[in-house]
């Protein structure tokens, strides 16, 4: 699994890991990703994840 570097990235990261789906993979490619903190992105990953 990549580590997700942009928030559009993250977005199956973090539904995977709601739904404890491959634990090791997942947590392993949370831990190497990194996200752009900018208001932006953070406003759109927070809406992306309320619409799942």
């Amino acid at each position: 699994m990549k580590a997700p570097e942009f928030y559009a990235e993250w977005i199956p990261i973090l539904r995977d890991f709601a739904v404890r789906k491959d634990d090791d993979e997942v947590i392993t490619a949370m831990k190497n990703g990194c996200i752009p903190c900018s208001q932006t992105s953070l406003t759109r990953l927070a809406i992306a994840w309320k619409k799942q």
